[in-house]
């Protein structure tokens, strides 16, 4: 299944939201974050505005955009990954900065200094 991403003109065209509007309802939880491209570059896959926008059309109240929105963002990890949740927060877990090896190697860099 090819994903494509959206870029923000294309998401206001989709939507109907000013660009203003669509980082308000990220903020408000009613919209995914969008998906870094590149340094200066976001974008939202075409799924998830075509879902939102089902939802908003079917009279969806902001409690049930909300949920589609977390479900929306979870289904991400699945999709990345091609498995379950658990693989996706371990995988992430190991790029974080707070990983097992950083305090390590922060002590480390402390006792070369004499900290």
């Amino acid at each position: 299944m090819p994903l494509t991403i959206y870029r923000v003109p294309a998401v206001r065209t989709e939507s109907g939201y000013s660009r203003s509007t669509i980082y308000l309802r990220i903020a408000q939880g009613l919209w995914t974050k969008q998906v870094k491209l590149g340094p200066r570059c976001v974008g939202w896959p075409a799924h998830e505005v075509a879902a939102l926008n089902a939802a908003r059309i079917a009279g969806a109240d902001d409690d049930e955009i909300r949920a589609l929105v977390v479900k929306l963002q979870a289904a991400r990890k699945v999709v990345a990954f091609g498995r379950d949740d658990r693989l996706a927060s371990d995988t992430f877990a190991a790029r974080s900065s707070e990983g097992p090896t950083a305090p390590a190697l922060r002590d480390a860099a402390k006792a070369r200094r004499g900290c």
